[in-house]
């Protein structure tokens, strides 16, 4: 499946809900709500600059040309949508969160799914992670095999290297957005995932620490890949809570 921006834009609309995927991620993690966004509300899906291609792509790329693409586009839906709503899943969040801080006057609510403000790491998820990143994971291992992920796969594992500085900027953007959570002032509703492979389980008491934000467990589920059963409760409460 191509990993492709989408656009909806409804004339008159005086909302737009902007989704944020995560750092290899892709807009395809989000069209489980696309169907339930109410029709008279704009959409943009978005595709981060060096997503959606090869490896080398990716490593091209920055978190200062991600952030500045999403920061351009809310600049713009501010001149033309008084309500903004951002979902975001994974380092999408960080840049909701400060998007929220910023312009807390046009951004009403947040969504948010796997916030990462502590990470964890084994080499369980290592070795998968580099399965996956040389196109050898099994599909019958849906958890890190799924459409979130949108690099082409690499047989050169000495390309793992060109990760290392964007990994280091998330580690920044983590450190940056944990000093800016209490400064967000907006209605949020977050989602982790207990079997997370990447996200703490202490990350969820550190959501909670701003009062503004209701933080809730999916008990089966995982970073990116969600048991039957919780995306039903995700999709049920995205479609109350972005009304």
């Amino acid at each position: 499946m191509p990993h492709e921006e989408f656009i909806r834009e409804i004339e008159k609309s005086d909302t737009a809900v902007v989704f944020i995927h995560g750092i290899m991620g892709s807009p395809d993690h989000f069209l489980r709500f696309i169907p339930r966004t109410p029709d008279s509300y704009s959409i943009y899906n978005l595709l981060l600059g060096g997503h959606g291609g090869s490896v080398a792509d990716f490593c091209r790329s920055s978190m200062k040309q991600w952030k500045a693409q999403v920061s351009e586009l809310i600049a713009s839906l501010c001149q033309r949508y008084p309500n903004i709503i951002i979902v975001g899943h994974s380092m999408g969040t960080l840049f909701a969160i400060e998007e929220a801080v910023k312009r807390p006057d046009r951004v009403k609510k947040l969504f948010l799914l796997a916030v990462p403000l502590k990470i964890r790491c084994n080499p369980s998820t290592i070795f998968k992670g580099l399965k996956l990143f040389m196109g050898k994971m099994s599909p019958d291992n849906p958890a890190p095999a799924n459409a979130s992920y949108s690099l082409a796969p690499e047989k050169n594992k000495w390309k793992l290297i060109g990760f290392i500085p964007r990994y280091m900027e998330l580690f920044f953007q983590i450190s940056r957005t944990r000093k800016l959570l209490k400064k967000a002032a907006v209605p949020a509703l977050a989602f982790q995932s207990a079997l997370d492979e990447l996200v703490a389980p202490e990350a969820a008491d550190i959501v909670r620490s701003n009062p503004h934000f209701d933080c809730r467990i999916l008990e089966k589920s995982h970073h990116s890949y969600y048991e039957r059963g919780d995306e039903i409760v995700l999709c049920d409460a995205y479609s109350s809570f972005i009304r």
